[in-house]
């Protein structure tokens, strides 16, 4: 198995990368979203869950994916979590998730753990300009998660971007490749997706 890391701050690629790549090489291509294993807080009601701070490190159950990415890596089928952004909870069903040959592994805090980030073959940095980062994500929350703009804006000034120059940017550093994505296609992608196809070709384990 091939794992790839792919960090970058929030509404930077990331998804169009996944996207890229899982539509080139289907099924040979698993995922694994940080996304899916923010912490469930079934105890709060949705006003105190809305005011959760998603954007530091603590909010993610690092133990289950760290168990769950060593899982895939023997050759073990997970229940990979599903979390509702809508209700900032998760979900009651689960996204089964068999090992294949490459593994992607995606999100803002996946190159800050050492022990997941250790378990990395290939460490992608998805770069993209502040301005766009942020009109990418006041679309994608209107849009997809359904929040009012005042609140879209609101969350992103006092949560994410400075979270983002704490936990996510001071990361790149680990990155072997840095790819910038201030355009709204795909093309960007293209060169990761040879070497991944290098990898496939070659057949064998290890490092490219």
């Amino acid at each position: 198995m091939f794992i790839i890391g792919l960090c970058g701050g929030s509404s930077s690629g990331k998804s169009t990368a996944i996207e890229y790549l899982q539509k080139k090489f289907g099924d040979q291509a698993a995922l694994i979203a940080f996304d899916s294993y923010y912490i469930s807080r079934p105890d709060l009601v949705f006003e105190e869950r809305k005011m959760i701070n998603v954007d530091v490190p603590e909010a993610i159950d690092k133990d289950e994916i760290l168990q769950n990415i060593r899982a895939l890596k023997r050759g073990e089928t997970i229940q990979q979590p599903v979390y509702s952004f809508e209700t900032f909870l998760r979900e009651s069903v689960t996204i089964e998730t068999a090992p294949a040959p490459i593994l992607l592994v995606d999100g803002i805090f996946s190159f800050y753990f050492d022990e997941i980030r250790d378990l990395f073959d290939l460490k992608v940095f998805i770069d993209a300009d502040v301005d766009v980062r942020l009109s990418r994500r006041i679309l994608r929350d209107m849009n997809v998660r359904h929040r009012p703009l005042e609140y879209i804006i609101d969350q992103y000034f006092e949560k994410v971007k400075p979270m983002h120059e704490v936990y996510v940017e001071p990361y790149k550093k680990y990155a072997d490749i840095i790819i910038p994505h201030n355009r709204n296609d795909d093309n960007d992608f293209r060169i990761l997706g040879h070497l991944v196809e290098t990898y496939l070709r070659r057949g064998v384990e290890g490092r490219l």
